[in-house]
């Protein structure tokens, strides 16, 4: 399998991901249960952060990854300002819409950025899991790049939004695992590695605390591997909330134990908590594994009407990262 069917598994599987979260973010499993029977399916959201969301439709998380990538395609690199300026319009899209709510720290980022500062200072203190969410394009970008080229990268793309130490360092273990998995390793192998490589590496522009990466996913694998989603409901520090903390660990672990892409998304929308988020990061790592073959044609076919771009952004990533 080439790395190009393995990119279009890791953007289709994280707006896949997305999609099948929507209806279970912010709802317990036994809510999720009682509305849906649980997620088995792309459903339509009756409840939370996401009600009235048709069947198959993304959220903020597909659509900010999808601007990260335009950015990078157009400038041909990853610019803090060619982000800030695409992610900005895409929320002033959203906004305007009504499609879909958008994060705490990339909102507010987005308000400090119309009111004329700098995206090198707007995402400063943005903390939560947004970043990772949308990594996947610096993942494909930087599918050559060394970890600590790839580290750089990330955190770039993290600054206009969540300038935060920990938020880059959650979005640098997601986007090297799914470096990784394109470059054929398996995910529990290329997690694995990314995990150990937590420890060593150090920020340029962003402050704040670091993560436990280690101890975190290690919880959230003994939760998952012995209770299932629920187990991973109640390692959730904040249910109704978006940490890194809980958003990383909790995708990896889903990522590394479950056997397949659908066994892997549809535990994490089962979960609940910030169960777009996570199945999205879920996705977007198994989707690297398996690539686009090992996806359900069905899901796949359900989600272009609102993911035209990623054949090409995949292709165009993939060239521009051969040059790093």
């Amino acid at each position: 399998m080439g790395r190009l069917e393995k990119a279009l598994g890791s953007l289709y599987g994280l707006a896949i991901g997305d999609a099948l979260g929507a209806p279970a973010s912010f709802i317990s499993p036994d809510e999720i249960k009682a509305l849906y029977g649980g997620i088995s399916e792309f459903a339509g959201s009756k409840k939370g952060i996401h009600a009235g969301l048709s069947a198959a439709s993304v959220t903020d998380d597909t659509r900010i990854a999808l601007a990260k990538a335009r950015a990078i395609v157009k400038a041909g690199r990853v610019g803090v300002r060619e982000i800030a300026a695409e992610v900005t319009d895409e929320v002033h899209r959203l906004l305007w819409s009504r499609v879909s709510l958008v994060g705490p720290s990339t909102s507010s980022a987005v308000e400090l950025i119309d009111r004329g500062f700098s995206p090198w200072f707007t995402g400063l203190g943005g903390r939560t899991d947004g970043c990772a969410m949308s990594v996947a394009p610096v993942a494909v970008y930087g599918w050559a790049a060394t970890p600590q080229v790839l580290f750089e990268l990330v955190e770039l793309s993290c600054v206009p939004t969540h300038c935060h130490f920990g938020a880059v360092l959650g979005a640098f273990v997601v986007a090297m695992s799914i470096k990784g998995c394109i470059n054929g390793l398996s995910c529990k192998d290329s997690i694995s590695d990314a995990v150990s490589l937590a420890g060593s590496m150090r920020p340029r522009t962003c402050l704040g605390s670091a993560l436990d990466i280690v101890g975190r996913y290690r919880e959230a694998k003994d939760a998952y591997s012995k209770h299932g989603p629920r187990g991973i409901y109640e390692f959730y520090k904040d249910k109704s909330g978006a940490l890194t903390e809980d958003a990383v660990p909790a995708a990896l672990a889903i990522a590394s134990v479950a056997g397949d892409f659908e066994s892997a998304v549809l535990a994490a929308a089962n979960a609940g908590g910030d169960a777009d988020t996570v199945a999205a990061i879920t996705g977007s790592i198994k989707g690297a594994e398996v690539g686009i073959q090992g996806i359900k044609g069905e899901w796949v076919n359900a989600i272009k009407h609102s993911t035209i771009e990623i054949d090409m952004m995949a292709r165009e990533l993939l060239k521009l990262g051969g040059t790093l």
